[in-house]
């Protein structure tokens, strides 16, 4: 923090002076004596009164500067997805070799188990992580989640479009009430040297639900791999049970920003 203040010109400033004359001496006429040490005592005088003055100045002025303010450090999230500081740098690397894919998510996503997987219409989805994961009835939850796959289909727009609509609507089916899902279309990107398609589904719930979220957002991307289209999803759900605890969108452009095919 940087203090700044009027501090005006309190410590003083440069003295000057000019003598007028204290008498008026007549042409020619010696200046009395007694003038003489009357001038001197006075000057003497003077400079005791200005050294004082300036010694008060800066003692009073060292007096009033305020003393430093303790800075304090934010907390970080915990990887162990408790709540924590909103947009945490904190990253966690998670590598799908079979998808050709790796990318990052915050260190308070929960990373799925050995195995994990996420059947699709078209790929099946491995290299799980989820937010905020929580049990409501019996069923489990998250409030964002990612994976990443293959396919053999080598339009990128399709690919993304289909996997986009699919987890879309799987995800945000209530007693096998499908929702409304629009998709936008196709644009392409580019992480730094990774190239593909980015395709966004928006999906808001037909029937309400105690457990699931009403809405939510998935971003598919699709991009030419060594071994065929690899792919990758990011569901990002909104409102509902515990909507304080999905990711911020400086974290959500931060995963999509982090995807790589791998080298």
């Amino acid at each position: 923090m940087t203090w700044s203040g009027d501090q005006g010109n309190r410590g003083g400033g440069e003295f000057t002076g000019a003598y007028g004359g204290l008498g008026v001496f007549g042409e020619g006429q010696p200046e009395p004596p007694k003038n003489r040490w009357r001038m001197a005592i006075i000057a003497a005088l003077s400079l005791v009164i200005v050294v004082g003055l300036v010694l008060v100045v800066v003692l009073l002025t060292r007096d009033e500067t305020p003393p430093p303010v303790a800075q304090t450090t934010p907390a970080t999230s915990s990887a162990s997805g408790g709540s924590g500081t909103a947009g945490s740098t904190a990253l966690q690397t998670i590598t799908n070799a079979e998808a050709g894919l790796t990318y990052k998510v915050p260190a308070n996503w929960e990373k799925g188990a050995e195995g994990m997987s996420r059947t699709t219409s078209g790929p099946i989805l491995r290299g799980m992580a989820a937010r905020h994961p929580y049990t409501c009835n019996s069923l489990q939850y998250t409030r964002a989640e990612v994976g990443s796959g293959r396919t053999d289909d080598n339009n990128l727009a399709r690919a993304a479009t289909e996997l986009a609509k699919n987890v879309a609507t799987r995800g945000y089916t209530v007693d096998k009430v499908e929702p409304k899902v629009t998709t936008n279309e196709p644009k392409n990107f580019d992480n730094a040297g990774t190239t593909g398609v980015l395709v966004v589904a928006n999906t808001t719930a037909a029937k309400t639900s105690e457990c699931n979220a009403p809405r939510g957002q998935v971003v598919a991307l699709a991009t030419k791999g060594a071994k065929g289209t690899s792919v990758f999803v990011l569901d990002v759900s909104y409102e509902g049970k515990f909507a304080d605890r999905g990711p911020t969108d400086a974290e959500v452009r931060q995963i999509l920003d982090s995807v790589r095919l791998v080298k």
